[in-house]
């Protein structure tokens, strides 16, 4: 199988793991499973908000996703500082569960910068 082919097919795969846990007043770096080029910014604002959100950002480089990130709390988006890759749209599907809490699936779509 040709590597091209073999790093979507792995990148497909790895798509809903998740990556890691955002923690309080963190900055994470959203980043292509793939090819690795930096594509969204998250900073964390209130931690203690009732959202959970499980973030995934799409690569206008190679065709691939990041790894899903779940994130607790309220946050903000924003573009990375190369300048590479800007935010174009973030559709979201949510859910309020018995809690009161809000889940959210969140899809970074980005274009080249």
């Amino acid at each position: 199988m040709e590597r091209s082919k073999q790093n979507n097919i792995t990148g497909k795969l790895n798509e809903y793991k998740e990556a890691e846990l955002a923690t309080d007043g963190e900055t994470i770096i959203v980043k292509c499973s793939s090819c690795k080029i930096e594509l969204a910014e998250i900073w964390m604002i209130r931690p203690s908000a009732p959202i959970i959100s499980d973030i995934v950002a799409e690569c206008p480089y190679c065709g691939d996703k990041s790894f899903k990130i779940n994130v607790s709390g309220q946050y903000c988006l924003g573009h990375v500082e190369s300048g590479k890759t800007l935010i174009v749209d973030t559709p979201t599907d949510f859910e309020k569960l018995e809690d009161g809490v809000i889940k959210q699936n969140v899809l970074i779509k980005t274009r080249k910068g």
